[in-house]
């Protein structure tokens, strides 16, 4: 049987470290967990133990992404984490450069903390399904449910990105996703 993985965020307020430690969980076949106030540990980087964030719990996909696109939305993931320190501008930077990231949008905490938080267990999760991508068996990595159903979207919103393009070099995926963000929007009524 396979490892599952659950994120801990370390609740020593000097480290913060976000971790994946063994889930006493077994989530299969589209099961569901809830998870309240659930400590763990002991942390990789202080030795502390960390909370699992609440939430409602399920296995993700090793195929979530293609290897393309596992790249576009870590690279995204990132500036965003790097660039904004607050909601507003995480959602900002998500409708002006990240389009395709925009199932993500309601579940953005507005806590500056926890914000930030988030967007490194977004990344370190999709980190450990990629680099475990080759071996047998892959642990079974678990994220929140909503988080689950928003990742099925940005991968869809990739794939009709790609559809509707001529096959183009991979750092060009991102310029597309911006394309299709503004073709949504309304345009500006003129001034009178």
């Amino acid at each position: 049987m396979p490892t599952q993985l659950i994120p801990v965020i370390c609740s020593n307020p000097s480290c913060g470290k976000v971790f994946f430690s063994k889930s006493i969980f077994n989530i299969s076949g589209g099961a569901v967990i809830n998870s309240f106030g659930m400590r763990c540990g002991p942390c990789p980087e202080c030795g502390s133990t960390g909370l699992v964030p609440d939430g409602q719990y399920t296995a993700t996909s090793q195929t979530l992404f293609r290897p393309d696109q596992f790249d576009v939305v870590m690279n995204a993931l990132r500036a965003i984490a790097v660039n904004s320190s607050t909601h507003d501008e995480a959602v900002a930077a998500i409708d002006s450069n990240f389009g395709f990231l925009a199932a993500l949008k309601p579940l953005l905490p507005k806590d500056a903390t926890q914000l930030t938080q988030y967007l490194q267990v977004l990344m370190v999760g999709l980190g450990l399904i990629v680099a475990s991508g080759s071996r047998s068996p892959a642990p079974v990595i678990q994220l929140d449910k909503h988080t689950v159903e928003a990742l099925h979207s940005v991968s869809a919103a990739l794939e009709r990105i790609q559809e509707t393009k001529q096959p183009q070099p991979q750092q060009s995926i991102q310029q597309e996703a911006k394309e299709e963000a503004s073709e949504k929007e309304e345009p500006t009524p003129p001034k009178k």
